[in-house]
């Protein structure tokens, strides 16, 4: 079965931001989380764009998981309630 994968950029694993990875600069990154919502901005989201958020914990306890909470046309937020002591999110915008 064969498919067109024109849309969508190919995830690189979580930090591996060289231009060697297969992935379209700018479509993918981290944030360090300070607060419950974190607002991250770039210029290729869209209100309908599919966006993948992976966390990073590396210390502090219980957490959630985190859950997009809205998007706009040029950024879009990401709740992470009871959030970790130390953690990041990587993210990657398919479309």
């Amino acid at each position: 079965m064969a498919s067109s994968n024109s849309l969508y950029n190919v995830a690189p694993i979580p930090g591996d931001n060289n231009t060697g990875s297969g992935a379209r600069a700018g479509w993918y990154g981290s944030n360090s989380v300070v607060s419950s919502n974190t607002t991250i901005s770039n210029v290729n989201v869209s209100s309908t764009s599919t966006i993948l958020i992976t966390p990073k914990v590396t210390g502090g306890g219980n957490t959630n998981a985190p859950a997009i909470l809205s998007q706009t046309t040029g950024s879009f937020v990401v709740n992470w309630a009871n959030y970790p002591a130390t953690g990041s999110l990587y993210w990657y915008i398919l479309n």
